[in-house]
This record gives structure tokens, C-alpha cells and sequence, in this order.
């Protein structure tokens, strides 16, 4: 008999905990996702992905489904959320001076200037294609090159 009790109480307590949970959910609604009922859907891409927005949008409208995207940058979030954008293109990310993949484009995103020299002679054949201005270092542009 007191198993039966515990796990009725148990299984009462489980209810109760659920109730006050979606309840809590509820609550959300109107306190943190009031701002982002209100956003259009641009809006909500541009908050989510921040400064990868326009260069998602730019590399998704010039390659193919099979092409591959080359990618230099000292931090590791642009290649994770390329990656996740541009599926199923494949995003290879360069972090040493062995550049062996065949790839058309290539983004630079935000590297300092003492390492565009390296890059340079990395890739001596490519055409400008975009640059995308950096909100919190003005010297630093990410730019778009198509390779030949």
C-alpha cells in the first residue's frame, strides 16, 4: 500500500509541476518574446546572425547547390553558423597557410590587416566580388572573392 501512495503522489506532484510550467511558458509570451512578435522576418535573421546576415544572403544567391566556399577568419562562430546557412554547400575553413581546397569563392572575414599580405599570396588569382563593412572595427572589412 505505501508504494501505491508514493507513486500517487509522486504522479500528483508531476501534474502540479507541469501546470505551473506551462504556465511559466505562458508568461513568456509577454514579458521576452514581446519584442520578437513585432519583428518582420529580415528583422529577426539580422538579430540572430548579426554581421553574417548580408554575407549569407550574397554567397547563397551566387553559388550553385555543389559549390564550395572557402572561408579565413581567426574565430570559429562565422564557419559553425556558415556551415548551418549554407547547407548544403560545403564551407571550408582555413586556419593555417596549407590551402589545398578547390573551391570558386572565398570569404576573408574580418582578419586583421597584417594577415591580407599572407592571404594575398595564398590566392594570387580572384576577383572582388562584395565587401561587408565590420560594426565594431571600422579598418576591418570582410570581403567576397571569386577564385579563377
Amino acid at each position: 500500500m505505501p508504494i501505491r501512495t508514493l507513486l500517487t503522489s509522486v504522479f500528483i506532484l508531476w501534474i502540479i509541476l507541469s501546470g505551473f510550467r506551462a504556465f511559466y511558458n505562458f508568461s513568456k509570451i509577454f514579458t521576452e518574446e514581446r519584442v520578437w512578435i513585432s519583428m518582420s522576418y529580415e528583422q529577426k535573421r539580422n538579430a540572430l546572425y548579426g554581421e553574417l546576415e548580408p554575407m549569407y544572403r550574397k554567397s547563397d544567391s551566387i553559388t550553385n547547390n555543389n559549390d564550395c566556399l572557402t572561408l579565413f577568419s581567426n574565430s570559429d562562430t562565422p564557419y559553425f553558423l556558415l556551415r548551418y546557412l549554407l547547407y548544403p554547400k560545403k564551407v571550408y575553413w582555413i586556419t593555417s597557410e596549407q590551402y589545398t581546397y578547390k573551391c570558386h569563392y572565398a570569404l576573408i572575414y574580418q582578419y586583421p590587416s597584417k594577415y591580407i599580405s599572407l592571404i594575398n599570396k595564398m590566392i594570387p588569382k580572384k576577383v572582388k566580388i562584395a565587401e561587408f563593412p565590420n560594426s565594431k572595427n571600422a579598418k576591418q572589412m570582410s570581403t567576397m572573392y571569386y577564385l579563377n
